[in-house]
């Protein structure tokens, strides 16, 4: 992703340390840009 830095981490109770995004936020932030960006098309 050019020279962007994405930090993926668990919740605690998953084994995590709760300390960035977890992967499914990323996926339904991913999933509502790009219908963002077709819908303002």
């Amino acid at each position: 992703m050019r020279q962007a830095t994405v930090l993926v981490d668990l919740p605690q109770e998953s084994g995590g340390n709760d300390e960035a995004t977890n992967p499914p936020q990323y996926f339904l932030a991913s999933l509502a840009s790009c219908v963002g960006v077709y819908v303002w098309r």
